[in-house]
């Protein structure tokens, strides 16, 4: 007996024979009987349910301070950066000031039109005027309001007392035409006396025309006595139309003012309101909680260009999604509302349980890696939010993943051995 039979026929040497052919029938009866579940294996990365929030900033500046580091934490209206604002301050203020001009002008204007004898002012102190400004200009209104009741009291005494002064005549006219009257009838009963006697030869006639012609006299100077008193009250009337036509006419000039002053305060009141949009944009706030990347305004007294990403922001406690990408010739094998388990490559797979998940919906067409050129679709799969939290992991958007979309259904591994070639033979029956 040789030395290879010698050791065939060693009981060790058979009982690690039957070892292995007992290990063999094991893997084949596996092969074919244990399922082996199906699906689709991709890769990609997590991102967030809304992606992440660029902080961007309209008009530009200069930085003056920035208040977070590449991955802070922060609250949604947290000041992340500020910007130097004594330009915006600037216009700011002077829109301000203008604002309050104009509203003191339109309380003067109204007051005024009303008769009062004060300025009922509106407050102003919303508007955070510096309080030296404030009073110089209410102090402006005030005198502006002095000046034009002054000058309405003495433009209107000025009429009274013209009209004053022809009454006053009138009055003495009047006076006149009562004692001229007085006289005229004693003329006349003294001449209608001289006639009488005339007629009996009693008086000379030259006494008797001169006792008519100072009736005569006499009734001409009553004739314009009383002419000169009805011109003295036309002239009453004329003074009291040149009075209503003073007033008017100031009051009309003092309403087109107040019209003109309303309509530059709308168009101010929007002048305002815009810087005071580009003043409070001198603080920028974080338009969401998250955390802070890709923070590229990071130098004082950089500047910053209008519209220019400063940094984004991913949000806390948005929903978790894996985008991944699927070749074309799995496309088929996935559909929305497929089962998925997600591993986190960004930590040790040995250590890291996988996360279930959902297949959300996949892209409707091809999209194509620059770098290379290759085609995929596009699916995104939404993370059990409980699953992570019970894991107690710490997982952040940009974290690699591999995902494995399960098809539902079950095969051998000898399925999968020999799916090739069975492929093949399938290929070459078609081609014969």
């Amino acid at each position: 007996m040789t030395i290879a039979a010698e050791k065939l026929s060693h009981p060790r040497t058979r009982l690690y024979g039957l070892i292995c052919l007992g290990a063999l029938g094991l893997l084949i009866v596996w092969g074919f009987l244990a399922p082996l579940a199906e699906g689709v294996v991709a890769s990609g990365n997590l991102s967030v349910d809304n992606n992440r929030k660029a902080v961007q900033h309209l008009e530009g500046g200069i930085v003056r301070a920035v208040a977070v580091r590449e991955g802070s934490t922060v609250k949604e209206g947290d000041v992340i950066l500020e910007l130097d604002d004594i330009n915006a301050r600037a216009q700011r203020d002077q829109a301000a000031q203008d604002v309050a001009a104009l509203l003191l002008a339109q309380a003067r204007l109204e007051s005024f039109l009303a008769g009062q004898p004060q300025i009922r002012f509106v407050d102003v102190t919303a508007l955070r005027l510096d309080p030296g400004v404030e009073a110089d200009l209410r102090r402006h209104q005030q005198d502006v309001f002095v000046q034009q009741t002054r000058w309405l009291s003495a433009s209107a005494g000025l009429i009274r007392s013209r009209q004053g002064a022809v009454l006053s005549n009138s009055a003495s006219k009047a006076a006149q035409i009562a004692a001229m009257e007085d006289g005229l009838a004693a003329a006349r009963s003294e001449l209608t006396l001289a006639e009488s006697l005339l007629e009996k030869r009693l008086v000379r006639l030259d006494h008797v025309q001169g006792l008519r012609q100072r009736v005569a006299a006499q009734e001409a100077d009553l004739a314009r006595l009383k002419a000169e008193k009805t011109q003295g009250g036309v002239d009453a009337a004329v003074y009291d139309m040149e009075l209503a036509e003073s007033r008017a006419m100031v009051f009309r000039d003092a309403s087109n003012e107040l019209v003109k002053v309303k309509t530059d305060l709308l168009s101010t009141q929007e002048r305002l309101a815009a810087a005071e949009g580009v003043f409070a944009r001198s603080l920028v706030r974080a338009p969401r909680s998250g955390t802070v990347l890709n923070l590229a305004a990071t130098t004082v007294g950089g500047v910053v260009q209008p519209g220019e990403t400063l940094m984004e922001i991913v949000p806390d406690n948005e929903k978790l999604i894996a985008t991944v990408r699927v070749t074309p010739n799995d496309r088929d094998s996935i559909y929305e509302g497929q089962d998925v388990k997600v591993q986190i490559t960004a930590f040790q797979s040995w250590l890291t349980p996988r996360l279930s998940g959902k297949l959300m919906g996949v892209s409707a067409d091809l999209k194509t890696v620059k770098e290379t050129g290759a085609s995929y679709y596009e699916a995104r799969i939404i993370l059990n939010g409980e699953d992570v939290k019970q894991k107690g992991l710490r997982i952040r958007a940009g974290m690699p993943v591999e995902a494995f979309i399960s098809s539902g259904q079950t095969r051998t591994a000898f399925d999968y051995l020999f799916e090739p070639l069975l492929q093949v033979l399938r290929r070459g029956a078609v081609a014969r």
